[in-house]
């Protein structure tokens, strides 16, 4: 069977792509697994789902001005059919991928199992951000309610909301176009 993660549609053409200041209806579990509401997602086999529900580690690779590949290490997750990572509207990726929203993510376990996924990103940014963030870190954690860790520490919703919007948190949506990888273990 092949699921698929959807995305909002965005300008397929264009040199940078513009961010959604307020989310798209949650898609319908039929939908989130088949696409039926947004329909630009690329169709993802169960195990590449699976894995990519399993493991939360990833190397976030943008494109810097020269063209060069710039990575660093962040956190993906599955939420209601969309692939999304969270950053700050000062981190120097979020101004990479205004400006090119090529990214690629390599999604990797503690043993050998990878996933590569050729992407590009729309920036969520709104209001909403916060809450949408902490159903994104609620699913990362494993933590369905109760306080999440924050930097060390345990934070109440409330408390992670608020420090959510103070930290002007904001999320990375990822449109998969291409996944290869090695999810089998070697031998």
């Amino acid at each position: 069977m092949r699921r698929t993660l959807t995305a909002t549609p965005g300008p397929a053409a264009s040199a940078a792509r513009p961010t959604r200041s307020e989310a798209a209806p949650v898609p319908t579990a039929r939908e989130a697994v088949t696409g039926g509401a947004y329909g630009h997602g690329m169709t993802l086999t169960d195990s590449q789902l699976e894995f990519l529900q399993s493991t939360g580690s990833a190397a976030m690779i943008t494109v810097g001005p020269d063209g060069a590949a710039k990575a660093v290490r962040v956190g993906v997750g599955v939420v209601d059919g969309k692939l999304w990572s969270s950053g700050t509207h000062d981190r120097v990726r979020t101004a990479r991928l205004r400006r090119d929203p090529r990214c690629t993510l390599f999604v990797f376990d503690a043993g050998f199992r990878w996933l590569t996924l050729e992407t590009t990103v729309t920036i969520l940014d709104g209001p909403d951000v916060p809450q949408l963030s902490l159903r994104f870190f609620r699913q990362l954690q494993g933590r369905p309610d109760g306080p999440l860790s924050w930097f060390s520490g345990e934070l109440s919703e409330e408390e992670f909301v608020a420090t959510m919007a103070e930290e002007r948190r904001l999320l990375y949506e990822f449109e998969v176009h291409r996944a290869y990888g090695l999810l089998a273990p070697p031998g």
